[in-house]
């Protein structure tokens, strides 16, 4: 059996095994009442309407409700602004279209609810496959590749690859950009990770990948390799590839400005009595457009994003250090710990291959792999001094491929996937394959 269609049968199990499981635990455990919002919905009418609302009610919890109240009502509350449009957008574009049959037979809001679980699940494994693409390009081996991808399809944070999350579409769109970028199909790579920045806030920092594999890379190896490249060359690298950027931290900008516009400019809209009901109920919970002047409107540079991060979910620097948050830490440590020790031993070899080889293959695929790991490090180091730390691992999972890659290197070696040629008998596959599992130790782990 070739192996994406193994990658692709593992993610479509995992989702199932996910869903029955949560079915299973939210109808034998109480729910918790935290507090938090909780999305107007009407009540059940119908067996089918409550069928439906036993099996996926696990799946709209905490910030489901927000996407799912934004993927219907719009931006109405100012809390909302923290959740990006491209997902709620795409989970309402699907409601009115290919299941708009069902709004015939169950309300709307659990036709917005199926639009969502349905479009992360097309997402996950889209996503799971994916990670095998990319890892075969970087490690080049595939059964390294393959361990990762088995990897993301059962990683610790697969809930909310399932829920009303963005999560499986960002990391959709977040790999599929770096799988372009390391084909060098740079337009194509802009495009996705333009996309992942409407899709999360902390996509415009892939634009540091286009800016270093169209211009920092090609640089350095010009001098690894002892060559050279004329000025106007490296002007032209440096001026597309921050164009690219701009296109990328543009998706965010763009979105800040709806936001300006939505709450700053434009009058209070026509809102339904229990939007208005629960704005007056927690006026300073639930701010609606019009309602008064945001103070982040004052500003100089408008942007709502990082005022309701702040205000809203007490998010900033060092701020969730705090002796009560001690179990969420040790909630993330294990995410946290796989990824320092991956960086610590990349590291390592970075500096060895450096020091004994300043022009050779190994010290190119160490640089190829460099705008990985310092990602991921970024990652890391934001979400545990200035994030929930809670959210540390499925911020790292959805957002890189590292800590797959690096768990599936470190793992000990799968049985052959197929030896008698994974790829349904193609003679070249086998051959990449035979290939793979020569160079693998050589080349993948001495990478990460």
């Amino acid at each position: 059996m070739p192996l994406k269609v193994k990658i692709l049968k593992c993610a479509a199990v995992s989702r199932l095994i996910l869903f029955v499981m949560q079915v299973i635990l939210n109808a034998t455990i109480e729910d918790h009442d935290p507090g938090v919002f909780r999305k107007p919905k009407p009540v059940a009418e119908n067996d089918l309407e409550r069928l439906l609302e036993f099996l996926f009610d696990g799946l709209e919890r905490w910030d489901g409700q927000y996407f799912l109240n934004v993927a219907e009502h719009g931006y109405i509350y100012e809390k909302s602004l923290a959740f990006f449009p491209l997902f709620p957008l795409l989970t309402r574009a699907i409601a009115n279209s290919v299941l708009f049959p069902l709004q015939f037979l169950v309300n709307y809001h659990l036709v917005l609810l199926l639009a969502a679980v349905s479009l992360n699940f097309f997402c996950f494994t889209l996503a799971a496959l994916l990670v095998f693409l990319l890892g075969r390009e970087i490690l080049n081996g595939e059964q390294w590749a393959f361990k990762a991808a088995l990897l993301f399809c059962y990683n610790p944070a697969s809930i909310f690859f399932s829920a009303a999350y963005s999560e499986a579409l960002f990391s959709c769109s977040v790999l599929a950009g770096m799988l372009l970028m390391e084909k060098d199909i740079q337009f194509g790579a802009t495009a996705a990770f333009a996309f992942s920045a409407l899709v999360r806030s902390n996509g415009t920092v892939n634009a540091g990948f286009l800016l270093y594999s169209g211009a920092i890379l090609p640089m350095i190896l010009v001098r690894t390799r002892r060559t050279s490249l004329s000025i106007a060359t490296c002007c032209s690298l440096v001026f597309f590839s921050t164009v690219r950027c701009f296109v990328v931290v543009g998706s965010f900008a763009l979105y800040q400005l709806y936001a300006y516009e939505v709450f700053c400019v434009w009058p209070r809209p026509v809102l339904s009595e229990s939007i208005v009901n629960l704005s007056v109920r927690n006026p300073d919970e639930f701010v609606v457009p019009g309602d008064s002047t945001p103070p982040w409107c004052q500003s100089l540079i408008p942007i709502s994003y990082g005022y309701v991060q702040s205000h809203y979910w007490n998010v900033g620097f060092f701020r969730y250090f705090e002796l009560k948050q001690i179990p969420n830490f040790l909630l993330a440590s294990p995410a946290i710990a796989l990824c320092l020790y991956g960086i610590f031993r990349y590291a390592i070899r970075l500096l060895k291959t450096f020091a004994q080889e300043s022009s050779s293959p190994a010290l190119e695929r160490h640089l190829r792999i460099l705008p990985y790991v310092v990602h991921c490090s970024f990652l890391l180091v934001f979400g545990i001094t200035s994030m929930h730390v809670q959210v540390v691992t499925r911020l790292v999972t959805c957002s890189s491929p590292f800590l797959c890659l690096f768990a599936a290197a470190i793992l000990p070696d799968l049985p052959s996937p197929d030896r008698r040629g994974s790829n349904g008998g193609n003679d070249k596959h086998q051959k990449k394959n035979r290939s793979s599992r020569e160079i693998g130790r050589a080349s993948c782990r001495e990478r990460v």
